[in-house]
């Protein structure tokens, strides 16, 4: 049995007035809808919570030890040779 099964078994009686069932029906549509639409937020707050943003300032000086003694403008004017 699936939550609606079960709702519809714990919250609705034969003896209830249609208008009743209707209420009782729009009243768990409408939770269902909310519950449905809250999801993103609680998986998005679920997977970062705990985490620190990362600054792009960490990536400063990473890879410098490729470039090292490489002359700028010499590698510059090499790709810029490659163009033509």
């Amino acid at each position: 049995m699936d939550d609606s099964e079960a709702f519809v078994t714990r919250n609705i009686t034969l003896g209830d007035r249609p208008e009743d069932v209707h209420a009782k029906l729009g009243e768990r549509a409408e939770y269902e809808h909310h519950q449905l639409a809250q999801k993103p937020l609680r998986i998005t707050s679920e997977a970062t919570s705990g985490e620190t943003r990362a600054s792009v300032m960490e990536l400063h000086g990473l890879g410098r030890e490729s470039w090292s003694g490489i002359d700028p403008q010499a590698y510059l004017d090499e790709l810029r040779g490659t163009w033509n």
